[in-house]
């Protein structure tokens, strides 16, 4: 926070202070917020010293309370946490009766900026993209009220795409409300919310003491959750990959169509570890580079430091 405050406008820094709070589990909420909401809540007073024809106007609790609506908003957006459940203060609200999902509708935007966003954006729609683009705002402009799936491979623009077509919709002051299945996903959307906080889907977690892993799913707008717990790692093993052991007389879709999905790291390195034990053949260790491209680098990169790195999509290193 300290090194951002030196270069973001406040806007940012709500952002990011909602993103640690979230996703980063700060020890002491409380602390980081009284430590830097001058700096958080700096264009409120800017904007309340204009209102008021007064640049003597301090910082007060006014300033600060909506300082924390507008964090709490943006928690909302990817969670459906409020600002009581990371120890802070709560917000005074004077349309504390609205529902959440009619606020999130009714969010004010800038029409400059969607016009200027768009401006900028459309021309660098790709032919495919074009496609998709016009027939999604035929449908909105003419009311046709069709479904589309944009199906895709990552890297292909969907979610450039997608924000451009709300940046659109909004411009033509029509509602948008952009929703994702988590809170990363939210982020990458503008003006984007999680399902669950949007739709009040139900995301009850609960590990029990033994359980190592867990898989939930939820089925779009029914409050329904099936969770699989599991607490035995050969026992899930033995389910995922029968006959592990004759892995020789099976073949590469065999391989495909199965996964474990984990929580940790440690987690995925013990089932890995596990899995690799039963797998016939000799074990064979191939020694690592323990040298840098370029000398002056080595005291940077000692040797014990190379020693310890785990690239991803390779086996892991042994001291």
């Amino acid at each position: 926070m300290s090194d951002a405050i030196i270069s973001e406008p406040a806007t940012k820094l709500r952002e990011l202070f909602t993103t640690i709070l979230i996703f980063c589990q700060p020890s002491d909420p409380l602390e980081l917020w009284n430590k830097f909401r001058d700096a958080l809540c700096e264009d409120i007073l800017n904007r309340m010293r204009n209102e008021n024809q007064d640049m003597t106007l301090a910082y007060n609790d006014d300033i600060y309370n909506d300082g924390l609506i507008i964090i709490e908003d943006k928690i909302h957006e990817i969670s459906d946490k409020s600002l009581t459940d990371f120890g802070l203060p709560a917000a005074k609200r004077n349309n504390s009766l609205l529902d959440p999902l009619e606020v999130a509708l009714r969010k004010p935007y800038n029409l400059n900026d969607l016009n200027e966003y768009i401006t900028e954006n459309e021309p660098r729609l790709v032919n495919d993209q074009v496609t998709t683009y016009n027939c999604v705002m035929k449908s909105v402009s003419f009311n046709e009220g069709k479904i589309f799936f944009l199906d895709a491979p990552g890297g292909t623009g969907k979610t450039f795409i997608t924000n451009l077509i709300l940046a659109k919709v909004r411009s033509l002051g029509k509602l948008a409300l952009a929703v994702a299945s988590s809170g990363i996903a939210a982020t990458l959307l503008a003006g984007g919310r999680t399902a669950h906080s949007t739709f009040k889907l139900p995301l009850t977690v609960s590990l029990e003491k033994d359980s190592v892993l867990y898989t939930q799913k939820w089925t779009f707008g029914k409050s329904f959750t099936r969770r699989v717990k599991v607490g035995n790692i050969e026992e899930l093993i033995t389910k995922v990959y029968p006959d592990i052991s004759q892995i020789e007389n099976k073949d590469h879709q065999w391989m495909c169509q199965r996964a474990i999905l984990a929580a940790r790291n440690s987690n995925v390195d013990e089932i890995n570890d596990i899995i690799l034990s039963k797998l016939p053949g000799d074990i064979v260790t191939y020694t690592s580079i323990d040298t840098v491209m370029d000398q002056e680098d080595v005291v940077n990169y000692p040797q014990e430091f190379l020693n310890s790195l785990n690239p991803s999509g390779l086996p892991p290193t042994f001291s």
